[in-house]
C-alpha cells in the first residue's frame, strides 16, 4: 500500500483473504465468488466501511465469547481503541449488556464512544466497582485498574499485546479470586458472524472513522493514526477503482 503496488494489493485481496473476507464481503456491491471464479475480488478503491471493521469486530465477538457475560453484570472498557470501543458495542448490541462503561484519557476517543451511546469516564472513584473488565489499553496503569477496580469474583479479559515487561503484584488476584482470561484475534465463525451483524445493520460502526485520506497521503494518515494525541481512530482510504 506504501508503495502504491497494486499488484501487490490484488495478491493480498485475493490468495491471502480469500478464505476469509472475500466470502463474506458486506460492501455496498455483492461478491461475484463462485466455485469457477479463480479472481473474483478486484482491490476496490472505495473500500467500504464493513470490509474494514469485519476483522476487527470478529476480534471483538471473540472477546465476548470469551468474557461470557450475564444480563447483569456492570462491565468497564479500559481503553477506547477500535478494539475497546467495537467490543463495548457488541456487549451492548449482541450481548444485551445495557451500557458499559469506557474508561480512556484521550477526549476524542470518548467523545466517539458517547457518540456510540456509551458511559464514558477519565478516571474511577474509590467504589467503582465491576463485574467484568475488558483491558484494552496494554499498559501497566491499565492492567493495574482492572485488578484494582473489579469485585470479587469477578473477571478480566485481557486483550491487549504488552509491549514493555512490568512487575505485577498478583496477590490481589489471589485474594479477590479474580478469573484472568486472554482474548487472542478469532474464530472463522466470528467472522461469519460479525460480517453478518454489519449487513444486517444490527451494529453501525460509522462513529469510528474520524478520517479519509486519498491513497496518495497514505503517509499522513498512518503518522495521524499513530500520533500520540489518539485523534484518529480509524481511517479510510478514499480510492479510485483499479482495472
Amino acid at each position: 500500500l506504501l508503495r502504491g503496488d497494486v499488484k501487490e494489493m490484488n495478491h493480498y485481496r485475493n490468495d491471502i483473504s480469500m478464505a476469509t473476507f472475500s466470502f463474506f464481503n458486506v460492501g455496498s456491491s455483492k461478491s461475484t465468488l463462485n466455485a469457477k471464479a479463480d479472481r473474483p475480488e478486484r482491490f476496490s478503491m472505495d473500500s467500504t466501511l464493513g470490509e474494514t471493521v469485519a476483522e476487527p469486530l470478529a476480534v471483538a465477538l471473540n472477546i465476548c465469547r470469551q468474557a461470557k457475560p450475564a444480563p447483569t453484570d456492570k462491565v468497564l472498557i479500559v481503553g477506547p481503541g477500535p478494539i475497546g470501543l467495537l467490543t463495548a458495542l457488541a456487549l451492548k448490541n449482541v450481548c444485551g449488556l445495557e451500557n458499559p462503561t469506557i474508561l480512556g484519557r484521550s477526549p476524542a476517543r470518548l467523545s466517539i464512544a458517547k457518540a456510540l451511546g456509551m458511559k464514558t469516564t477519565t478516571q474511577l472513584g474509590d467504589d467503582s466497582y465491576f463485574d467484568l473488565i475488558i483491558e484494552a489499553a496494554g499498559n501497566e496503569t491499565a492492567l493495574s485498574t482492572a485488578v484494582a477496580h473489579a469485585l470479587p469474583g469477578g473477571k478480566i479479559c485481557v486483550v491487549s499485546i504488552f509491549e514493555d515487561d512490568f512487575i505485577f503484584d498478583i496477590n490481589t488476584i489471589v485474594a479477590k479470586q479474580l478469573s484472568i482470561i486472554g482474548c487472542n484475534v478469532y474464530e472463522t465463525r466470528h467472522i461469519q458472524e460479525s460480517t453478518k451483524l454489519l449487513a444486517d445493520g444490527i451494529i453501525d460502526p460509522s462513529p469510528l472513522v474520524t478520517d479519509t485520506y486519498d491513497l496518495a497521503d497514505c503517509r499522513e494518515a498512518f503518522a495521524a493514526l499513530c500520533s500520540k494525541d489518539k485523534k484518529a481512530c480509524k481511517i479510510l482510504f478514499q480510492m479510485e477503482d483499479i482495472k
